[in-house]
């Protein structure tokens, strides 16, 4: 398998409080809310051996939906995934 060469991150307030997303080649790879700037970085770091980089741009139309969503407007929000987690972890997912 290939490694992932590009991992990029946003992060943005919402009514919850703020909000991280994570992106790689393959999709969305991780959400945080409301954790330090740092440990989610951090925690990215550990899991995909390679720093992230902030690109609000990449996530725009992702968060805007989002942001509508968690305001209470019903959507159906479709993005790929690129979740890492155990065999367990993968099934309950799905």
């Amino acid at each position: 398998m290939k490694p992932n060469t590009s991992l990029l991150y946003t992060d943005f307030g919402s009514p919850i409080g703020k909000i991280y997303l994570a992106l790689t080649e393959k999709g969305l790879c991780a959400v945080g809310i409301n954790e330090r700037e740092k440990d989610f970085i951090n925690t990215l770091e550990k899991a995909y051996n390679i720093k992230p980089v902030k690109d609000n741009t990449a996530f725009s139309e992702f968060a805007r939906l989002l942001k509508r969503y968690l305001n209470g407007e019903r959507l159906e929000i479709e993005i790929p995934l690129d979740m890492k987690g155990t065999d367990f972890e993968k099934k309950v997912w799905k």
